[in-house]
């Protein structure tokens, strides 16, 4: 019986590595595309809370979304971000539950990057 359950987790552990590891992929190609939105917006002077990512994006992750020190300052700006309504007029997303999803991705590629030893150089 006892040999039965090992098979069982063995085999179920054998497709879960491939799995996550095909999800890592995933969220770190999609990452690098969708984050890179900072150039596309112009070269005015960031407005509020988008200061900190422009800035992030502008001196460390230009084309290195897994570098940790980039990562952990974007994490440090979103704990500065009020959740308290919406950031400008028309803006119908809720700033709490927004702030959560980036910090859930961040967190993500903080620790792919460790997993990777990204340096915070980007090496």
């Amino acid at each position: 019986m006892m040999m039965a359950s090992v098979l069982a987790v063995s085999r179920w552990s054998s497709l879960l590595l491939p799995l996550l590891l095909l999800l890592l992929l995933l969220l770190v190609a999609t990452a690098s595309q969708a984050l890179n939105v900072g150039d596309l917006l112009g070269t005015a002077a960031p407005s509020g809370s988008q200061g900190c990512s422009r800035t992030c994006e502008s001196s460390f992750c230009i084309d290195d979304y897994l570098n940790t020190r980039c990562n952990e300052n974007l994490l440090s700006c979103l704990d500065g971000v009020s959740p308290a309504g919406p950031t400008f007029p028309g803006n119908e997303c809720d700033v709490g539950q927004t702030a959560s999803v980036i910090r859930g991705v961040i967190e993500s590629a903080v620790l792919a990057g460790k997993i990777l030893h990204k340096r915070d150089d980007g090496q």
